[in-house]
């Protein structure tokens, strides 16, 4: 345990550092810029955290890892949720405007949660719950890679757009679908039910699934208004001007 924790404090140390390294170095005048400038940290940082995380939870699925490597990876969430919330804390804003960052007493109880539910401390088991909070990350790398493009200002190009797809098509998968069938299935027939901090979790767990569902809706209602650039329509409106032309007009005798 001791040195699990030692481990924690080496990653936190590691997203303290690459925090700060990841800021932009320059910043525009315009304000909405600025606060988009100050994201790009957090979202790199969380696209790295979902690409170990979902990696692991896959290798794991096909056999290629055993336990001591996802407990590894287990740590390294930890360290990262820990982090995430600092950062709620230092970045939310409360002068009445839109937050950078979500509210702190809400990140908390979130990444408290899912802590206790990738460790299963009210479950027989932890491994359901580590491996169920893993896969549900293979959609934040999409997600985070879409967040990239429009933050380019290419949110109309077509990678985009299949990007976006994937980000919903994977959600559906993993949060919607995956999540209450290893729930149901699988940790909620072991749980600590002598525990009386069971109940209050149990109904987190549940709000937090109603909030994949609004997110889940939110991410389709996005996708379907960049549905029209997976076609390339700048390609295809050049087709009928080489369908459509003029037969050539025989010459007269």
């Amino acid at each position: 345990m001791l040195l699990d924790f030692f481990r924690i404090c080496g990653y936190y140390s590691v997203f303290v550092y690459l925090n700060e390294r990841l800021k932009p170095a320059y910043l525009q005048k315009e304000q909405s810029k600025v606060e988009k400038s100050a994201e790009v940290p957090q979202k790199m940082l969380g696209f790295l955290h979902a690409l170990i995380t979902a990696a692991h939870g896959i290798f794991y699925a096909a056999g290629w890892i055993d336990f001591p490597q996802l407990h590894s990876a287990r740590l390294i969430s930890t360290a990262f949720l820990v982090f995430d919330f600092v950062l709620s804390v230092m970045n939310y804003e409360t002068d009445g405007e839109e937050a950078l960052t979500a509210h702190p007493i809400g990140t908390g109880i979130h990444h408290f949660i899912t802590l206790i539910f990738i460790y299963g401390s009210l479950f027989a088991s932890s491994l359901a719950g580590c491996l169920a909070f893993f896969w549900s990350e293979v959609p934040v790398c999409f997600l985070n890679a879409t967040w990239y493009y429009f933050y380019i200002g290419q949110s109309n190009s077509r990678v985009c757009a299949i990007l976006s797809i994937c980000t919903v098509t994977t959600y559906f998968i993993f949060r919607v679908c995956m999540f209450p069938i290893m729930f149901l299935f699988i940790m909620l027939p072991n749980v600590n039910w002598f525990n009386p901090l069971s109940y209050p979790i149990l109904l987190l767990l549940g709000l937090v699934y109603i909030l994949n569902l609004l997110w889940f809706f939110k991410l389709l209602n996005k996708t379907a208004k960049l549905l029209p650039n997976i076609y390339g329509l700048e390609m295809l409106s050049k087709f009928p001007l080489y369908s459509l032309l003029p037969k050539r007009v025989a010459k007269r005798t």
